[in-house]
């Protein structure tokens, strides 16, 4: 009769602990979520825009995805002396560089 009683106890006890470890787990990711900072998306571009200066780059376009969303920001032409500004489909020609980027 004591071995009856083990089982349901066992399984009551499993039971309890996985929803505790559960519901902590659900608070952390709503902590995580809600830490989040909103993205200010003047400081973006003015980051990016300070940045290509420094950096003497002609264009740029940088996409940031977060769980807010999708932010997209563009600096510069897609040429030297042209008025067109880069975008996510502007085909940046980028040639070897992409060896350092590969070989790390």
């Amino acid at each position: 009769m004591k071995t009856k009683l083990k089982l349901p106890a066992v399984a009551l006890m499993t039971g309890a602990a996985l929803g505790c470890v559960t519901g902590l787990s659900l608070s952390c990711t709503r902590q995580r979520e809600s830490a989040l900072k909103p993205i200010d998306q003047a400081a973006l571009q003015t980051m990016v825009d300070t940045t290509a200066k420094e950096l003497i780059i002609p264009g740029a376009v940088v996409l940031l995805r977060t769980p807010q969303g999708e932010f997209t920001v563009s600096y510069g032409t897609t040429l030297l002396g042209a008025t067109s500004p880069p975008g996510a489909d502007t085909h940046f020609r980028i040639a070897s560089n992409t060896k350092t980027m590969t070989a790390a």
